[in-house]
Parts: C-alpha cells; structure tokens; sequence
C-alpha cells in the first residue's frame, strides 16, 4: 500500500504533468504551484521546498535569462547579428561557417533560444539575397545554437547540475571552461560536417515570401490625414520634399468631404487636410 506521502505526491505529479500538457496555466506558474503543494501536503519541509531558490545551479540559470533578454532588449544583439551577416559573405560555404561558429560562441555565454530568435531574421535575409533556399541555413544555424551549449558550462542547466552534485560528493567543482575542448571539438566537427556533407543531405525549402515584394509595399496609393498635432502643418508641399524625408507624391487634395481643386503648391497645410491618393510613401 502507498503511503499518504507517496499518494500525495502522485497526484501532486500527475496534476502537473496534466496542466503542463494542457498549458492551461503558464509554466512558471506550475513551478511555484508544485512547490507550494509539496509543503502544504508535507511531501517536504518548508526549508526542503524552498532550498531550490539558495541552490547555485539555480541562481545561475536565472541570471542567464536575465542576461539573455537584456542582451536582446538593449538592441546589442541586433548589431551583432547584423555584423555576422556582413562577415558572412556571399559564397554557401563561408555562409554556413561564420554563421555556425557565431551562433554556437553566442549560445556558450547566452541562452541558445535567445540566440536563435536574433539570428533568425539574419538568416533569412541572408537567405533572401544571396538565393539559397531556407533550409539549408536555419538547419545548420539551429544545430549550431545547440552544440553552442556544450563550450560552457553555464550553457546548459545540465552542467551546472552535474557541477553542483560534484560538490557536494566533496570533489572539486566544474570550472566555467572546463567542457569547453569537448564542446569546441564538437561544435567544429559539426560545422566541418554541414560545410562538407550538410549542403547534399539538407532539403531545399524556401522560405517564406517577402511581403514586401509579394505587395509591393514600396509603392502604393493611399490617404493621408493631416492631424492637428501634425509636422506638416504650417509647411507647404515643397517645404515637405525639400526635407528628404518622407518620400510621396501627391496626386490630389480632399478637404471637409470634398476635392480642393485650388491648392496652391505653396499653401501652408492646415488641420483636417487630407492628402488624396498619396503614391510611392516609405
């Protein structure tokens, strides 16, 4: 017979495996919630269920996110991927390795998702101009951000675990760098592999169409309102082309409902002026 012990923690795991699988309630939220209830039910003690906030591996992880999404936030991690993308080049082969040995370095020191999602308009604008079907680069940039995680060993949370329970058997813990020849050899022999064999075993998918050019965004005709907050009022037509900035061409002027046929080039724009059927806007 089960223990009250056991059978509460059986339906404690159950439970959540069922919200896990149904998402019904956010992942985070379930964590705290396992938490909770292995205490209230005395699976564990209070000091037991709350040791995982003081446990390194945890800390560790934690900052790795908080890292990662200011890494994204700050726009420093557009930049790089836009610097990877000019290194890149036009040729299949050094494509596939500046963006692999980039994506793996970054996915050592931030998480291999956030890595990813950075690089992935990257890699479909790379895609885009030097016309290579998709496939054959989000493929090789997805390996890469996953054999990234093994240089280090704040990578993976896997490591970090391993590097904590050495510690507590009373053996000397696992250095930063300590996996790094494992995972670098890894990582170069999975680059070596995509370079070699990867460009006759990869499927040619394209990805998917510009909608920019599948609606030819960059020119098109439209109505403009002028609002009563707007830059362009107290400015003439020529004032507003002479600035270089907004690039259009007015083809028609509506004013309460109706066609103005007697504005003047030179006329200062006014609130509630429409700009009829507007072309070329960017």
């Amino acid at each position: 017979m089960l223990s009250a012990q056991q059978l509460s923690f059986l339906i404690i795991l159950l439970v959540a495996c069922l919200l896990l699988i149904t998402e019904r309630i956010r992942s985070d939220l379930v964590a705290v919630l396992i938490v909770l209830a292995l205490a209230i039910t005395r699976v564990l003690s209070p000091t037991e269920a709350l040791a995982g906030f003081g446990s390194e591996p945890a800390i560790v992880v934690v900052s790795i996110f908080v890292m990662s999404a200011a890494f994204h936030e700050t726009g420093l991690a557009e930049r790089i991927g836009q610097k990877i993308g000019k290194l890149a080049g036009k040729g299949y082969t050094r494509i596939v390795a500046v963006l692999m040995s980039s994506v793996a370095l970054l996915s050592a020191f931030t998480h291999h998702v956030t890595t990813t999602a950075v690089m992935l308009p990257v890699t479909l604008n790379l895609s885009r101009e030097r016309d290579i079907p998709a496939s054959k680069l989000l493929i090789p940039l997805s390996f890469s951000a996953s054999l990234g995680t093994a240089i280090t060993i704040i990578g993976a949370p896997a490591f970090l675990v391993a590097s904590d329970v050495l510690q507590r058997g009373g053996r000397p813990a696992l250095g930063i760098f300590s996996i790094a020849p494992i995972g670098l050899s890894i990582s170069a022999l999975g680059i070596l592999f995509m370079v070699v064999a990867g460009r006759f075993l990869l499927p040619s998918r394209p990805g998917a169409e510009d909608l920019k050019d599948r609606f030819r965004l960059e020119s098109y005709f439209t109505e403009l309102k002028i609002q009563a907050e707007s830059a362009f009022l107290g400015k003439s037509l020529e004032e507003i082309k002479e600035d270089g900035h907004y690039k259009f061409t007015v083809v028609g002027w509506i004013r309460e409902g109706r066609r103005a046929w007697d504005v003047l080039r030179q006329a200062q724009l006014r609130d509630r002026w429409y700009l009829g059927r507007c072309d070329s806007v960017s």
